[in-house]
């Protein structure tokens, strides 16, 4: 599959970027709020045998959050205890295997070319991703990512495989064989991607589209049903046991990881979420209120100029966090009346101009960007 002249250059790539992610385990190592809630599943899964949390005293069942990454935790604690420069360091090497997977993507979308072409792709692609900070950062980072873009980056290897794309009506059927196990391991990928973070399906939804529209003759319909069956067939079987346990455990049929990563019967504010989609573009909005709930305060001081249409609208606003800040949590009888109202009314009144309103503004921060870096 890869050329010879590459693995002169793996061992070297591989040394170098082991030797970066390193570098940012010592200098730079990050947690987030998101890492307590993974190393605690983790731990109550091992050492109790519940996947859940603690509520007031008691370890109850929860399926908050997928149990992909907590089972890569809970492997890693079982194998080396409970420190999280373990979990980093394993980070670290999966990391490099996503380098050679994505090195291998890089030599197969070059299959037409010439041998020393498909080299020099390969080459690029190993020293690229192995040398690319903004990946490499983090495997110095507990969290999901690292294992996510592993399967992601896994399944693309797979579902590229030359009779995996392959649904030409004149195949035989040993290629036909072929292609199935290709189909479904690439889903089986996927499924347990989908297990790390719940929106990998997105990934099999592109490989069939692109399946379809490429080989869409009504010769070939039959194969394509076929491995549209056989892929959703493997991204299903990681993730009926999932759903099995969730209806068993918790009450409900749940496939995916909760939209909002709430356990079953959490109150949820779905006004106030509702409210920050009308305006909320810039990334570090987030850390200033949606992820401050129930938790902190949130100061009225950080909501910028376009959150808010008039001075009413404003009084409202500071009067809803407001009562918040006192009572240290968004009740439903608080979120609904106040909240919610407040996004009908720029939904209503202004429809075009919000739903619009953070794309462009997303895209405007990225001109800004390069026209900064660049004049």
């Amino acid at each position: 599959m890869l050329p010879k002249v590459f693995f002169k250059h793996l061992a070297p790539a591989l040394l170098a970027g082991l030797a970066l992610r390193f570098f940012f385990i010592w200098r730079f190592p990050f947690y987030s709020g998101d890492t307590a809630y993974y190393e605690e599943l983790a731990r109550n899964w091992l050492y109790h045998g519940i996947y859940g949390f603690y509520s007031r005293g008691q370890l109850l069942p929860s399926d908050a959050r997928g149990p992909g990454y907590p089972a890569f935790l809970a492997a890693i604690y079982f194998l080396a205890g409970t420190g999280r420069q373990a979990v980093m360091l394993a980070q670290a090497f999966v990391d490099l295997a996503t380098c050679v997977f994505a090195a291998g993507i890089a030599a197969r979308l070059a299959t037409g070319a010439s041998e020393a072409a498909r080299s020099r792709v390969a080459i690029a692609a190993i020293w690229l991703t192995a040398l690319c900070p903004f990946t490499a950062n983090y495997a110095a980072v507990p969290l999901t990512e690292v294992l996510a873009v592993f399967f992601t980056t896994l399944a693309l290897l797979i579902f590229l495989a030359p009779t995996g794309m392959e649904a030409d009506c004149n195949t035989s059927n040993r290629d036909l064989l072929r292609g199935v196990k290709i189909w479904f391991a690439g889903g089986f990928l996927v499924g347990l991607g989908t297990l790390v973070r719940p929106e990998t399906p997105l990934l099999l939804v592109a490989v069939l589209v692109a399946f379809w529209l490429r080989y869409w003759r009504p010769a070939n319909w039959k194969k394509l049903t076929l491995a549209t069956f056989w892929m959703i067939a493997g991204l299903l079987l990681p993730l009926a046991p999932w759903a099995a346990r969730n209806a068993l455990s918790v009450g409900r049929v749940q496939f995916l990881a909760p939209r909002y990563a709430e356990t079953y019967g959490d109150v949820l504010p779905t006004g106030f979420y509702a409210w920050t989609k009308t305006w909320m573009f810039r990334f570090r909005d987030a850390y200033l209120f949606t992820w401050k709930l129930s938790s902190q305060p949130i100061d009225v001081i950080n909501l910028p100029p376009y959150a808010v249409d008039s001075p009413e609208e404003f009084s409202r606003v500071t009067s809803l966090l407001e009562q918040y800040n006192r009572t240290r949590g968004m009740t439903r009888a608080l979120d609904l009346p106040s909240s919610q109202s407040l996004s009908d009314l720029r939904c209503s009144t202004f429809f075009t101009l919000h739903f619009f309103s953070p794309p462009r503004g997303f895209l405007a921060q990225i001109l800004e960007f390069f026209s900064s870096s660049y004049s």
